[in-house]
């Protein structure tokens, strides 16, 4: 992170202020300096049990700190059942304004409802986020545009391979022949990376992956790089088809051949609130941290559980 440290003054809102890399490379204890006053809650979208989870945590939050200002999306607002003078609607228009007035998120959903709160905050500093996994999965919950997971080239519906040429901070690294590449995030490395090969990442190891998809040579393997070099992506002129470009799995776009995207991962990551870190006892009498990103890799994935007769073994992944 240190050229990023010299070029880029720290991020400020109203109750954070969030430096280079302050959020990278494992757990941070988070104090707020005075009590806050306002709470941004964003819910996964046309999502019953969301909504009503939703309504409940409104209602908690108002019995409990009604000093506190509730904030949500205006169509979630129109939903809620006789909504309170405690809870304000959040319009398209007033969305720049939100570092200046948040302290903190609570999101309800999976991983795509916190890259919308991420997307929320391109005007400041991300508050802290505290996520509630009412998704399938949900790794991420415990340009400018921005993706959380990966950028995605593709060749689409094409039958043709898309030639990629790709650079690292402006030298070249190779030539890409594939159905795709892929740039991902160590969050993302559990994500489309995954499908295509490439390892599980540790989120808080620094880094940016290269995958490519169904690569034409069979010697191409994944890179992992510095999270703070420039990946440029070149559709080769020579290429026989358009690329689609996506972030995340939406916002498709076409690259055509000649034309070109640079990557960087931002120097302000998204904070989000975790469990904290249990202490278990050791035989020594120790106490040791329990990391709760591994026991996910292990009940979500069933990370390298064995099968007998064909399927998993009984109590494996639990």
């Amino acid at each position: 992170m240190g050229r990023f440290t010299k070029l880029l003054p720290p991020r400020r809102g109203r109750a954070v202020e969030q430096r280079v890399g302050s959020t990278y490379g494992g757990t941070h204890s988070l104090a707020f300096m005075t009590m806050p006053r306002s709470v941004l809650v964003v819910v996964k979208r046309n999502d019953v049990p969301a909504l009503l989870a939703a309504q409940k945590i409104l209602q908690y939050i108002e019995e409990s700190r009604p000093e506190l200002s509730l904030v949500v999306e205006e169509e979630i607002y129109d939903q809620i059942a006789a909504p309170s003078d405690a809870i304000v609607p959040l319009r398209q228009a007033d969305i720049a304004l939100l570092p200046d007035c948040i302290d903190f998120v609570i999101a309800l959903g999976g991983d795509g409802t916190l890259l919308r709160v991420a997307s929320m905050f391109d005007a400041g500093p991300v508050p802290p986020v505290l996520g509630i996994s009412m998704g399938s999965l949900g790794f991420l919950m415990p340009v400018p545009v921005h993706a959380m997971n990966e950028v995605t080239l593709h060749r689409g519906a094409s039958p043709h391979l898309i030639r990629i040429n790709t650079t690292i901070d402006g030298q070249p690294l190779t030539e890409v022949i594939a159905d795709g590449l892929l740039i991902s995030t160590p969050t993302g490395s559990t994500a489309y990376s995954l499908s295509a090969g490439g390892p599980i990442v540790h989120p808080s190891v620094q880094s940016m992956l290269l995958t490519a998809i169904s690569p034409r040579s069979l010697s191409f393997r994944t890179v992992l790089l510095p999270s703070d070099v420039s990946v440029c992506l070149s559709l080769s002129p020579v290429s026989r088809t358009h690329a689609s470009l996506s972030l995340d799995g939406h916002e498709v776009r076409t690259l055509l051949p000649s034309q070109s995207l640079c990557i960087s991962m931002s120097p302000f990551p998204v904070p989000c609130i975790s469990r904290p870190l249990s202490r278990l006892p050791t035989g020594e009498g120790r106490l040791k941290e329990h990391d709760a990103w591994l026991t996910d890799i292990r009940k979500m994935l069933r990370f390298n559980a064995p099968f007998q007769g064909g399927r998993l073994e009984e109590g494996e992944g639990e």
